[in-house]
């Protein structure tokens, strides 16, 4: 007799019969009773049935016109689960997830212990979360998990990953998704990259230690960082600019910012365009220069995707240029003013001498004295010394009348005087 075993299985083709085994045997005797034919199936397949499907046995007579006996076996899964996983590997590259956005659709299968496909024993509650490392463990909230009408495999839709704590796991934002029912026992682990979303605000806060930002000074520490600005508006200048994803976390590095001032001038090549680096910041350390003048306005604003998400004005200190010696109310024709001290002062009144004109430092602070009768080019300037400069002479005009004479800074125009004097014969 002929023994042919044959097997269908559940997933894949279950309409192919699948070849196990062919046996041919002779008859034997048992106990006085002869025709007996024995298939040692159990021992050449132990685990036969550990395989769900239909298993098919066909057993023929050779020289026989009989028709053959044949008897079809049903194997379920176990009741007995085993694992869960990603039905047919549905992903198999890391997902890539941003904050604040939906992750496609994922369908998790259940198995036995046998490894077959077995179907849900129930609608699982299910928890979800993402794990970094020991430290780093983000709960996942929202998202719907819905058992499939066969409860073979359970469907989890509109992920929604949101936390602001992606600055744990930069700069690489590897994590691990975990799906899993309540009490932990099945679960499957999906690999993933978690980024930061779309730049969505940006937050400001300032704060002023020591004096305004003055004309001609670089800024020597100035960082744009993805969470908060400081700025500190004193010469040099430490300022960080925080930009938070919808989320508050930093965006991701390489993104590009657009950034524009007025009343600064950037030092490198690069123009207006920067962009964040892995730890969320744009480093602008000693590339702004402040080019507009005492008591102006200078502007930094940050953009991205033609939206500008941070507008900060700043005050330049005010100064003022005085007369500190006296002049006299009338002077006589043709004579000179002597010895004319001038001042620059702060808004409290007091002289500034930090406005010192020195080679060493590359600022020229002149003064220069302008009058219609006076016969002086351009060329022809005082120099002030922290904040005075002494004009020996300045001579009038040899016709009596009331006449007028300017003092102007040399580079700041806006530091100007006008002093009205009378002259009689």
């Amino acid at each position: 007799m002929i023994l042919e075993l044959k097997h269908t299985g559940q997933m894949k083709d279950p309409q192919k019969l699948n070849h196990v085994y062919t046996k041919r045997v002779s008859p034997s005797s048992d106990h006085g009773i002869h025709g007996i034919y024995v298939f040692p199936i159990g021992s050449k397949f132990p685990c036969l049935f550990r395989e769900v499907g239909v298993y098919t046995f066909s057993f023929s007579l050779t020289d026989s016109s009989c028709k053959p006996f044949v008897k079809r076996v049903k194997v379920k899964a176990s009741s007995e689960i085993g694992k869960w996983a990603l039905l047919n590997d549905e992903q198999s590259q890391p997902f890539s997830v941003s904050v604040g956005s939906t992750l496609s659709p994922l369908s998790i299968a259940c198995y036995d212990i046998y490894e077959n496909r077995a179907p849900f024993p129930s609608n699982p509650e299910v928890v979800v979360k993402l794990e970094a490392d020991e430290d780093s463990v983000f709960h996942v909230r929202k998202f719907k998990s819905n058992l499939s009408t066969s409860n073979l495999f359970l469907k989890i839709e509109d992920l929604l990953i949101e936390s602001n704590d992606l600055d744990k796991i930069r700069p690489g934002y590897k994590a691990t998704l975990v799906i899993s029912n309540s009490d932990g026992k099945f679960s499957v682990s999906i690999p993933c990259h978690v980024t930061p979303g779309c730049l969505n605000h940006l937050k400001a806060q300032q704060e002023i230690l020591a004096d305004q930002l003055l004309p001609s000074c670089i800024v020597k520490e100035l960082e744009l960082e993805v969470r908060w600005f400081h700025m500190l508006t004193m010469c040099p200048i430490f300022s960080s600019l925080h930009m938070f994803d919808a989320c508050g976390n930093h965006v991701v590095g390489g993104l590009e910012v657009q950034l524009d001032v007025e009343g600064f001038e950037m030092l490198d090549q690069l123009g207006p365009r920067h962009k964040v680096d892995h730890h969320g910041r744009v480093d602008l350390s000693g590339l702004l220069k402040v080019t507009a003048g005492y008591g102006e306005n200078a502007l930094l604003s940050v953009s991205s995707g033609n939206k500008v998400f941070f507008k900060q004005e700043f005050q330049i200190e005010k100064r003022e240029l005085r007369i500190a010696s006296k002049v006299p109310e009338i002077l006589t024709a043709g004579s000179k003013l002597e010895n004319i001290i001038f001042e620059i002062v702060n808004c409290e009144g007091i002289v500034d001498d930090t406005i010192h004109d020195e080679e060493k430092t590359g600022l020229s602070h002149m003064l220069t004295i302008k009058a219609d009768w006076l016969n002086l080019g351009e060329s022809v300037r005082y120099t002030l010394k922290h904040g005075r400069c002494i004009v020996p002479a300045i001579p009038l005009c040899k016709i009596a009348g009331n006449y007028s004479f300017l003092a102007i800074h040399s580079r700041h125009s806006n530091l100007s005087l006008n002093v009205e004097v009378g002259t009689t014969m």
